[in-house]
């Protein structure tokens, strides 16, 4: 009989994906201080080097160049520059500096303020003018205040005691804190032409506690770092009580973290009714909140509005206002809107004006006096050119621009919205403006631009176009700019 021959092996023709290599991963690290700043009243936006520092508001620890153990950290929004050497120039904002082994310079619009080595204290300088100095710990701080004839005098806080400098026209509401601290009045009138001072005393312990700088996360601080904060808390945290404070104090046991339970139960309302006549809630009435589809805003509709033009398509959610002033050419009044120019579109913006390249998509949004730029989407670089003061800057893809008056809106409209951004810094214009520059999370804008979110969800062809590249985009860029540190909103 004939044999059977045994049938081939079959090649095995699975498609093997190269496997895609792992971003690198997100290094959290103190950001050097070097010894280059703007100079109190330069004007300009053209020297990266003379830009203001923005600090974000998470922990985000600062050191200077050979580190001689001094940690900065700033509230969100907070304005300074490294000036000449162991010295910041505070713009706008709050700082709690702990010196190294050399001291730390800070200077105010109201006079130079010197942290002793190895002290702590906070300096905090509002838009309004008021600056605030409070020593933690340490040697006695020391400020020098211009006293007119090119004279100045020296004023001091021992640890505990903080000084409150304001010109003196402006009104008492300014001085009050609100950061629900003890504090009492120190005797004795310090006297300064064009000046009001006060000086208190405050509660270390409760300092300690309520300060949201000295309760942040410490996972960026080095080692060296995290063991001098240590330091300082625990100093703070041994100190007496103020005399003039209430032991017994609903308000100060919450703060001091201490207390019985009658206390706290004490303190709480009485005679309140319950939520439902019967007293309970039945099961059927309560959804999960997480579960909620969101409504769309003050009824109006959760579509997304279009305006198309030869040179661009406009996408908005309907609160936007937007004149088409000639072909190319459109004036953003007010709102939200996303920019798809086919064509070089120029978009006005109150002061500023907008410079958009074809395929390019902009999202741009109009709030009073500030205005703000984002590059989504680029097929070529530095796409977006942002006039302002008579000068000019390029956005590219991944960039935002923020513009405004120079009075510390565009602080609080870094703090308006939970988008991540890094890298941030800030820059004086002539002719009274001041712009922010920095890098945003791009997935973070799509969840939580208004506009986006309304895109990332429509179902219309033209729609689904943009968002379809604004996803590929974001991916794009969480691969390739890993490496630049993680993005965070800007806190308090």
């Amino acid at each position: 009989p004939q044999e059977q021959q045994p049938e081939p092996v079959k090649k095995d023709t699975t498609r093997i994906d190269p496997v895609q290599p792992l971003p690198p991963p997100v290094v959290c690290a103190p950001q050097a201080l070097a010894d280059t700043a703007p100079e109190r009243g330069m004007k300009g936006a053209d020297a990266e080097s003379a830009g203001w520092l923005v600090a974000g508001g998470s922990c985000q620890p600062f050191s200077f160049e050979g580190d001689d153990g001094t940690v900065v950290v700033g509230s969100g929004g907070t304005a300074f520059a490294p000036s000449k050497t162991r010295t910041l120039l505070l713009k706008e904002g709050k700082l709690v500096t702990m010196a190294g082994t050399q001291g730390v310079v800070i200077e105010t619009s109201h006079g130079n303020v010197r942290v002793p080595p190895d002290g702590a204290t906070i300096v905090e300088q509002k838009p309004s003018g008021v600056v605030r100095i409070a020593n933690l710990s340490g040697a006695k701080t020391d400020v020098a205040v211009p006293a007119g004839d090119g004279q100045t005098k020296i004023l001091s806080a021992e640890p505990g005691e903080e000084l409150i400098i304001a010109d003196a026209g402006l009104a008492d509401e300014e001085l009050i804190p609100v950061d629900g601290v003890d504090r009492e009045p120190i005797g004795g009138a310090i006297a300064l032409a064009g000046n009001r001072i006060q000086k208190r005393r405050f509660d270390r312990k409760m300092m300690a506690n309520r300060e949201q700088l000295l309760i942040c996360n410490t996972g960026c601080f080095t080692v060296t770092m995290k063991k001098k904060f240590d330091n300082v808390k625990q100093n703070m945290d041994s100190s007496a009580p103020l005399v003039s404070g209430k032991p017994g104090d609903a308000s100060r046991v919450r703060a001091l973290g201490t207390g019985t339970g009658a206390r706290t139960k004490a303190a709480l309302p009485k005679g309140l009714a319950p939520v439902s006549q019967s007293g309970s809630v039945r099961t059927s009435d309560l959804v999960p909140i997480g579960f909620r589809a969101p409504s769309a805003s003050g009824g109006l509709s959760s579509g997304v509005f279009t305006l198309a033009t030869a040179h661009a398509v406009v996408k908005h959610s309907g609160r936007a206002k937007m004149n088409l002033e000639q072909q190319g050419v459109m004036t953003l009044r007010n709102g939200e809107t996303v920019v798809a120019a086919s064509k070089r579109t120029v978009v006005r913006a109150g002061a500023y004006t907008f410079n958009i390249a074809p395929g390019t998509i902009a999202l741009i949004c109009k709030d009073g006096d500030v205005v703000k730029v984002r590059n989504l989407y680029e097929t070529s670089a530095n796409a977006i050119q942002v006039f302002v003061g008579g000068k000019y800057v390029h956005i590219a893809v991944g960039h935002e621009v923020i513009l405004g008056p120079d009075d510390g809106s565009l602080t609080k409209a870094l703090k308006s919205e939970p988008i991540g951004r890094r890298h941030i810094k800030r820059f004086d214009v002539a002719g009274g403006h001041s712009m922010t520059r920095c890098e945003f999370s791009l997935v973070s804008a799509l969840q939580n631009a208004d506009v986006l979110n309304r895109l990332m969800s429509s179902q219309n062809d033209s729609d689904r176009e943009i968002s379809d590249k604004l996803v590929k985009m974001a991916a794009v860029l969480t691969q390739v700019t890993a490496g630049r540190g993680a993005y965070a909103p800007v806190g308090q």
